[in-house]
Formats: structure tokens, sequence, C-alpha cells
């Protein structure tokens, strides 16, 4: 068995169980006014995030006998991963992440089954529209590329953009369809991910913020929190998301990977029919489509900038200006709608907008899941599986090939510094009033607060106003 971690191999070690499987309570009360000091804790496995991605492989390990403890800095789940569009496509993915799209595809309509809730999947066709004929054109050689890598996606003309999408504006000349692509509703799938893994016996610990993973002699041996605690673990997963590159920094590790942001505005019901379909414009940075209620969920993300750091939920005046704009280029009756609720999410991207998942050669026990660059959401039914197996038996999925940390230069790059409490910080960081938070006056995403649901959590209503 190999004793160096590998990522350009197919093959490492498999998991490593810590030798003691007992969890005591930390910070026992103190009966003599002193300050009590937190037991050392110990787990098979550390996930470092509670998003789609860290719960997805939390559950999976569980189910198969693993003790596993997912950590997150906030709420689990109330992140990125509750904080987007909820999309569900394979259509205009990187080839290298096109299998995975397609088992990601496979897995959606039976998901909500083996989580035991609701995930508020449809398969509803994705809808990339054309403005002009040099739009199409474009289209046109996407779809015969993606045929060759075994996606079937339909060309439509102007005439079939209007029965598909009635409110979009007139004189879009055709587009481009997805019929098997569809959507979900991220905060229900977040909250159904949370109450399943708990059932399977995960411990997901709310508000515990990961500052440095533990490294001895070249391994690491788990992870210290903001709390002054500590958590042993044989093996520890970096699923951080835009946090990830400061988790990885450490204990030494060069990740490349920046937050970016995502703004989502949604309309009050409306009574007239927008789109039977998700809709895209080929040339903008807009998404959009119609919930059950009428109501329209619309937004794009700003550009990413891996010397801009910010992790604020206030996508300020000018982008929602510029969105409204674009809106009511593409559709004026979104624009002219009332605006009910506002979020936005930090996710993060990498310098190829494909995710990094893999071990870092630097150091042993250490698991990289991150990078996804707004696609995890989509890819959450899969990617679980295949990390968690990864984990277990040391046997990399193949599927999983070309996501390997060490593809990334290191010299020269603009995310050569993250900033990071351990020095060397080179960019700003803009914080919000918490990472999540919304700022004053402005609505807290798709979460609302509920009575009789799990401490810490919030159950979300997004069809609920």
């Amino acid at each position: 068995m190999p004793t160096t971690p590998s990522t350009s191999g197919s093959t490492s070690p498999p998991l490593r169980r810590s030798s003691t499987r007992s969890w005591p309570r930390p910070g026992r009360p103190s009966t003599t006014g002193e300050p009590v000091v937190a037991e050392a804790r110990t787990t098979d496995v550390a996930i470092v995030g509670g998003g789609i991605v860290g719960l997805s492989i939390a559950l999976s390990l569980a189910e198969a006998g693993v003790a596993v403890t997912v950590l997150d800095k906030g709420v689990p789940g109330k992140a990125a991963s509750s904080r987007n569009g909820g999309g569900v496509r394979q259509q205009g993915r990187a080839f290298p992440e096109l299998a995975l799209a397609q088992q990601a595809i496979e897995a959606w309509p039976t998901w909500a089954e083996r989580l035991g809730g609701p995930t508020g999947y449809r398969r509803t066709g994705h809808l990339v529209v054309a403005a002009d004929a040099g739009e199409l054109a474009a289209l046109e050689e996407r779809s015969a590329a993606e045929a060759e890598h075994g996606l079937k996606t339909t060309i439509v003309d102007g005439a079939d953009v209007a029965a598909m999408a009635p409110g979009l504006a007139p004189g879009h000349v055709g587009g481009k369809l997805c019929e098997t692509d569809g959507m979900a509703l991220p905060a229900v799938v977040m909250q159904t991910m949370h109450a399943a893994a708990v059932r399977a016996g995960v411990e997901v610990r709310p508000y515990a913020e990961v500052t440095r993973l533990r490294v001895d002699r070249g391994t690491v041996t788990g992870v210290e929190l903001a709390d002054g605690t500590s958590l042993s673990a044989g093996t520890v997963v970096n699923a951080a998301g835009p946090w990830s590159s400061v988790v990885a920094a450490s204990a030494g590790v060069y990740l490349p990977v920046a937050p970016s942001r995502l703004h989502m505005f949604r309309t009050v019901p409306l009574d007239r029919t927008f789109a039977h379909v998700w809709v895209a414009r080929a040339s903008m940075d807009l998404n959009a489509c119609q919930w059950e209620d009428g109501s329209i969920l619309f937004g794009g993300a700003t550009r990413p900038d891996p010397t801009q750091w910010t992790f604020s939920h206030e996508p300020g005046p000018a982008f929602v200006e510029d969105a409204r704009a674009k809106a009511a280029e593409v559709a004026p009756m979104i624009a002219a709608a009332t605006l009910a609720r506002r979020w936005t999410g930090v996710r993060e991207f990498t310098p190829d907008m494909l995710p990094v998942i893999g071990r870092p050669r630097e150091v042993g026990g250490l698991f990289t899941c991150t990078g996804f660059s707004g696609h995890g959401f989509a890819l959450g039914p899969v990617i679980g599986d295949l990390v968690a197996g990864w984990i277990r038996t040391g046997e990399r999925p193949p599927v999983l090939e070309p996501f390997a940390p060490d593809r990334f230069a290191v010299t020269g790059s603009p995310f050569n510094h993250p900033p990071a409490p351990w020095g060397g910080a080179t960019t700003e960081v803009v914080p919000s009033r918490s990472p999540h938070a919304a700022p004053a006056g402005v609505d807290d995403g798709p979460f609302k607060q509920h009575s009789g649901v799990p401490s810490g959590f919030d159950l979300p209503t997004p069809l609920e106003d």
C-alpha cells in the first residue's frame, strides 16, 4: 500500500480510521467558576464545510458505517448551497465536467427518495436563447460538440422559443434546448440533506469555524477550531467552498480558489406565464425561471476576480440596476414586476472554472473537494458517493480524474495570496456583518425562522412569503 499521497495515480491510501471512537461532550458546565477546557474529540473523518458537497460526502460515508463530523463556520447549508438559482443542467458544461453532470442528472429524480424528504426537483428543460443569427450559429456549433460527448440538445427556431417562453421579449431568433435539464429548490434540498445526514449518524456542528489544519510529519491529524477546541481525525476533507483556500493555506497547501458572488432576485407571483422552461440568454449572464406559484426567479453573477476578495451579501445598487436592465432587454415583464426578495450567495471559482477534487501531494490524509465554480449544487447527488468511495477504498473514480489538485501552476498565479489569519494577505477582504446573514434591511435569502426545527437551522420556505 502506498504511503505517500498521490494526485497523479488512480490509487491512494484508503480511509485511516481513528483509533478512538468516542465523542466526549465539549465544554462541560463549570461548578467552580473556573473556565473549563473542552475535551479533545475524535472522529474518523472531519469534513470542513456543511454545504451540499460536504453534507453529501458525509451522508455517503455515514451510510457505509464511517464516523463523520461536519464542521461549518455558520449554519450548515445556509451559504452558497441554498443561495443559488437551483439550476440542474448538463448543457453548457465544460467537457471535462460533462460526464459528471450527466451522472447527476440521472440521480436527481430519485434523490428525494434516498434523502427521505423533498427537493423540489422538476425536469423543466433548459433553453438558451439567441438574439441574432450570430448567437444562434454559436449555439448550433456548441450543440454539435455536445453531441460528440454524448449530450443530446435540440436547436429550435424563434416560434418554438415564443411558445416555450411567451414572456420573453419578441425577436429571439432561436435557441438550444436540453430537455433533460431541470431545476430544484436549493433551500429545500439543504434542509432535507441536513436531516438525512443527522439520521444517518453524521455529527453536524454549526458555528464550528476551523482555523487550522493540524499536521504531524506530513500527515493531517485533525483540525483546530476558533473556540479553542480541536478535533482529531484520521482523514480531513476540505469542502469549505470560498473559504477552502484559506483552510488549505493553514497546512501549507496551495489551492487556487477565490470567492465570487451570485445575486438572485424573486418577483411577486404573477398571473401571466413567463416560461415553461429555465431560460438563459446566450450573450449575457442572466438566467430566469418561473416557480409554481407564478413568481419569477432571475439573476446572475459578478465577474470573478481573484484579486478582489469579498464575502459580502450585499450586491450593491450598481449590480441591482444592471440586473434589472438586462431583464428589461430579455423579458420586460420581469423588469416591470415588483421584487419580493433578493439574496446573494458567495461561491468559489478556480482558474479553469472546474472543481478541485483529490489528494494534495503536500499533506497525507487530506482530501480537497471544492472550487465547483457555481456547479456544485447540480452535482450534489453524485459527488458525495464518488468522493466517499475514494476515501474508503483509496481508488479514484475515473470520472474525477480531470479535477486533480496538481493541475495548476503556482508561479505568477493571481490566486497565490488568499487572505488568511496566518499572514501574507495581499488582497482586500470585504465581509458583511456575518458571512451567513444578510445586510441590515435585506431579506435573508430563501430562509425564514419557524418553530419546531432543529436548533441552529432555519427551515427554508422558498414558496412561502
